[in-house]
């Protein structure tokens, strides 16, 4: 599995993504190609990797050398299908040898900034010293390809003698005869030709001494696809708050785990996401609480953590202790297939079932928002109990959110706060009722689930005829 396969799995996730001030092009494709990772090593050499750049551009000095890396990065282009032609002994025009010769410019300055960095031993960049050499005989460490006169020895006398020529016949144009013209003319043509065709020999020499460097070139595209995606990391961490995780064996903890798309959303309006803590083991914990509660945002949460940590990247916590699963399976919101036909309901109950299936075969980190919340409440009820029952004894992290209460399961359940009024001198309104409520989970020992829908109606002034026919009918439930 790709990066690129579930980019559009969650919005959260794909912010993340977009979020990475990746500089090439080279440096995007590499990043929509890498592995979800489940061997542990591998993602701590990540880790690793990002957690040293983190060290050298946090500072005043470091920031000023990432901002001339990133702008040499940002100069590298992909010039995979020019290699390809060298290796395939192909003559390349002056554009061609001129991405090679850029490339091999452009790298050297990156290796340079890179040991004042202090980061050469770490980034290890492939050395094109030579490569210049072949494409800048005189030299002059200029991004522009030319047929120097020190390639070939006939050269020199060529292009003079065709200067002459051409200054001649520009300067004496009017006292030439038609004849003594047209014979000017047929030397500076020959003269041309013989150039062409020196260029064009020299030209093919290039590519032959170019074709043992192919496998370097290729290489320095890669380790510079790789750096890139790696520095952007690091900014990332940094200007997100972001932490390297660590990896135990059997739950899934995070210590002030927020949202960060949520907090991008919220810093701009003065107001904070509130951490969160939390350990999941295998089986299923049900999370419940009232409306607005925060119990999808949570859902969302886990799931953008678990993905960026797999692929690599630091995530939106304190700290973060992670067990590696397969895959990360959500079944959040509407999933109503219109295309094929199918309800919310029967979408997702489909989707369940290939999750249920799935649990036997793969360690998962599965998300389920509110199952058959769409259906009746007495099946609705026994779908959810007999989802939890078939998730419960498999080797899989399965979070489920749900306002049906008396489950009489077996299972674990966190309990979100939920609204708390402890300043009575603040009116609460629509605008501000979230600073009401507080996220923090905790532990639920009862069967039932919060009701707070009313109280809530009432905060945001809804009808006091809606608000007195539901406490109506509630306390006709209650007394049944």
């Amino acid at each position: 599995m790709q990066l690129k396969d579930v980019i559009n799995t969650e919005a959260g996730f794909k912010y993340c993504i977009d979020d990475l001030n990746i500089q090439s092009g080279i440096g995007r494709n590499y990043l929509m190609n890498i592995r979800w990772k489940t061997i542990a090593q591998e993602l701590e050499a990540e880790w690793f990797f990002v957690e040293q750049i983190i060290e050298k551009i946090k500072t005043d000095e470091g920031r000023k050398h990432l901002g001339k890396l990133q702008h040499k990065l940002s100069c590298i282009h992909n010039i995979k299908q020019t290699i390809l032609n060298i290796k395939n002994n192909d003559v390349l025009d002056d554009v061609q040898f001129f991405e090679v010769k850029n490339l091999s410019l452009q790298t050297i300055e990156i290796a340079a900034i890179a040991k004042n960095m202090g980061l050469d031993l770490l980034f290890l960049i492939p050395d094109l010293s030579k490569v210049l050499e072949i494409l800048d005989p005189d030299k002059n460490n200029i991004a522009h390809f030319y047929i120097y006169e020190s390639y070939d020895n006939r050269l020199p006398e060529v292009r003079n003698k065709l200067k002459q020529l051409t200054n001649s016949l520009n300067s004496n144009t009017n006292t030439l005869s038609d004849e003594e013209t047209a014979k000017l003319e047929a030397e500076i043509t020959a003269t041309y030709l013989i150039n062409q065709e020196i260029e064009d020999s020299v030209r093919v020499s290039l590519v032959e001494k170019l074709n043992r460097y192919t496998p370097t070139l290729e290489a320095t595209l890669e380790r510079l696809a790789y750096i890139d995606l790696s520095v952007a990391k690091a900014e990332q961490a940094i200007n997100r708050n972001m932490h390297k995780p660590t990896i135990g064996s059997h739950c899934i903890a995070y210590t002030n785990i927020v949202n960060p798309r949520l907090d991008s959303v919220l810093k701009p309006q003065g107001q904070e996401c509130q951490p969160i803590d939390i350990s999941i083991a295998p089986g299923v914990c049900f999370i419940t609480g009232a409306n607005m509660a925060g119990k999808t945002v949570l859902l969302k949460t886990m799931g953008i953590a678990q993905m960026l940590a797999q692929f690599g990247f630091f995530v939106p916590a304190a700290v973060a202790d992670i067990a590696l699963v397969d895959k990360v399976v959500f079944c959040i919101g509407d999933e109503q297939n219109e295309m094929n036909g199918l309800s919310s309901f029967a979408s997702e109950i489909l989707k369940i079932n290939s999750i249920v299936e799935d649990s036997d075969k793969y360690k998962m980190l599965i998300l389920i928002d509110e199952p058959a919340r769409t259906t009746n409440p007495t099946e609705g009820k026994a779908i959810v109990q007999a989802i939890a029952n078939c998730l419960n004894s498999k080797n899989s992290y399965t979070m489920i959110t749900t306002h049906y209460s008396q489950l009489g399961l077996d299972c674990r359940k966190l309990r979100v706060k939920g609204f708390v009024n402890n300043n009575t001198d603040i009116t609460i309104t629509p605008q501000n009722i979230n600073k009401f409520m507080d996220y923090t989970l905790q532990e639920d020992t009862t069967d039932n689930v919060p009701h707070e829908a009313i109280r809530i109606a009432e905060i945001l002034n809804c009808s006091s005829t809606l608000i007195s026919e539901a406490k109506q009918f509630l306390d006709k439930e209650k007394n049944n």
